[in-house]
């Protein structure tokens, strides 16, 4: 079973409501890991990302990759690192990003399009990522 060891990627690129914590923006305790770990949100300790789950290789640990994946039923989310793009990011995670593609399901990259299945319009990537953000959500 993988840890998150010095990972704390996902204390900036995730949204956290118990703490009104924006997407984007660093929890206020996180600092070389949770300060509040024991006593952390439910939204954060049932959080698992891709790589956490053992759904991604080993050097694909979010902190390394400057990625943070969250699978779908519909699709696949990237959440890239500040100052990184799919044009910086290793090449070995956009092949990776092929596994889900030949599965059928769309790769939404921080809002965009970084790959879709053969055959897929942007339209219906689109509604599968609504449709994802509302299952999601509430």
């Amino acid at each position: 079973m993988r840890e998150c060891g010095d990972c704390t990627l996902c204390c900036t690129l995730t949204f956290v409501p118990e703490l009104d914590k924006q997407e984007g923006v660093t929890c206020e305790h996180c600092d070389k890991g949770c300060r509040i770990y024991e006593g952390r949100p439910k939204s954060c300790s049932e959080y698992k990302c891709a790589w956490l789950d053992e759904k991604l290789p080993e050097w694909m640990r979010p902190d390394l990759s400057h990625v943070m994946v969250e699978i779908y039923p519909l699709m696949v989310a990237v959440l890239i690192e500040e100052g990184y793009t799919l044009d910086t990011l290793d090449k070995r995670v956009l092949l990776e990003f092929n596994t889900f593609v030949d599965a059928g399901l769309p790769v939404i990259a921080t809002g965009q399009f970084a790959r879709l299945p053969r055959g897929m319009s942007p339209q219906e990537a689109k509604h599968r990522m609504i449709t994802t953000i509302h299952e999601v959500r509430g």
